[in-house]
């Protein structure tokens, strides 16, 4: 780095600062490419989620120092708005909403609405529990989200240990659409008396080979869960395909 031997002007001043920017900024580091690139470990992450909070904790105090020393009315203002951007005002939370969620059967754009926020994205159910290594994942970002966040989206899913798989926008996406639809089938399977669910279970697995079944799927995930996403796909799609089953409505009302 080069010595300073005398004071700078405003515009060179400027312009160092540029330069060391253009040259060390965080965004060049190795680290950084490695995260957003997906190639960190979990606990890689980890560390760096700890020390990013730490760092971002840090700015409203630094912020609020600087001010203490600065004597123009209007620069102080200007700064104090920093404070505002991090810590929030009155009931509002500070710093830069982006919505990383798994599905509930709304589409990333309506969260996008119903949140209040532009960088929205929703993450698909995974088909099988427990979760392997490089397990493909669909997600959808919300029309309205910014560049940075249709990239870093699937970044954050790579780096959780995921093989993201980006897709149009839709109610339920993929498999949690599908697992929510052959649930509601088993249950009214249940309540005709065709079977109990354990028979739902087996002929599911012996007879299409998947890999659990409808039942075995509602254990690992709610009632409510799968009542919201065939809601969605009804309010989205209408038709009787949808139609909640009266045994998942019931049993809704049980765990109330």
């Amino acid at each position: 780095m080069t010595r300073l031997t005398a004071p700078l002007s405003p515009q060179e001043l400027e312009d160092t600062l540029r330069a060391i920017g253009r040259e060390r900024y965080h965004n060049l580091h190795p680290f950084h490419h490695l995260l957003h690139g997906g190639k960190l470990s979990l606990d890689q992450v980890r560390a760096w989620a700890l020390n990013r909070y730490c760092y971002q904790a840090a700015i409203p105090r630094k912020d609020a120092a600087l001010i203490s020393k600065i004597h123009d009315r209007e620069l102080r203002r200007v700064w104090a708005q920093r404070i505002i951007d991090h810590d929030g005002r009155d009931q509002e939370e500070g710093g830069i909403e982006r919505w990383l969620v798994l599905t509930d059967g709304r589409t990333a754009q309506q969260l996008a609405h119903d949140f209040g926020a532009a960088d929205v994205a929703v993450f698909d159910r995974p088909l099988v529990q427990p979760i392997a290594p490089g397990t493909a994942l669909a997600y959808a970002v919300a029309p309205g989200a910014h560049a940075a966040w249709q990239t870093q989206a699937g970044a954050w899913l790579a780096a959780l240990g995921f093989t993201p798989l980006p897709l149009a926008d839709a109610p339920g996406l993929v498999v949690a659409r599908t697992i929510a639809m052959l649930i509601n089938e088993g249950a009214d399977a249940v309540l005709q008396g065709v079977c109990d669910t354990a028979g739902a279970d087996a002929a599911m697995k012996l007879g299409v080979n998947y890999p659990a079944g409808p039942f075995e799927w509602l254990a690992h995930w709610s009632v409510d869960g799968v009542v919201g996403v065939l809601r969605a796909l009804d309010a989205e799609y209408r038709g009787e395909r949808y139609r909640v089953s009266p045994w998942l409505r019931r049993h809704a009302h049980l765990q109330a």
